[in-house]
C-alpha cells in the first residue's frame, strides 16, 4: 500500500514538473514573440521618420538646407513670419 502511495506521488510530482516546463515553454515562446512584435514596430517607424525626413530634404532642395544652416534662429524668425499664412492651424514661433 505504502508503495503504492509513493508512486502516486511520484507520478503526481512529474506530471507537475512536466506541466511548469511546458508553462514555462509557453511563456518564453509568448514573450520572443511580442519582442519580434515591437522589434517590428520600432523599424517601422524609423522607415516612416527616414523616408519622412528623406521627402522634406527633396521638398525644400540642397541650396534651401545650406542656406538655412548658414542663417541664425532669428533670421529664420523674421523670414518665417513674413511668409503668407498657407494653414490657419500652424502655429508660428
Amino acid at each position: 500500500m505504502m508503495k503504492l502511495k509513493m508512486q502516486a506521488t511520484k507520478d503526481s510530482t512529474e506530471s507537475a514538473m512536466a506541466l511548469k516546463k511546458e508553462e514555462q515553454k509557453l511563456v518564453m515562446e509568448h514573450d520572443k514573440i511580442i519582442s519580434e512584435i515591437h522589434l517590428s514596430r520600432k523599424k517601422r517607424l524609423a522607415e516612416i521618420e527616414s523616408s519622412k525626413m528623406e521627402r522634406i530634404i527633396e521638398c525644400l532642395g540642397k541650396d534651401t538646407l545650406v542656406a538655412m544652416a548658414r542663417v541664425s534662429p532669428f533670421s529664420l524668425i523674421i523670414v518665417w513670419k513674413r511668409l503668407p499664412d498657407q494653414d490657419a492651424s500652424r502655429t508660428r514661433p
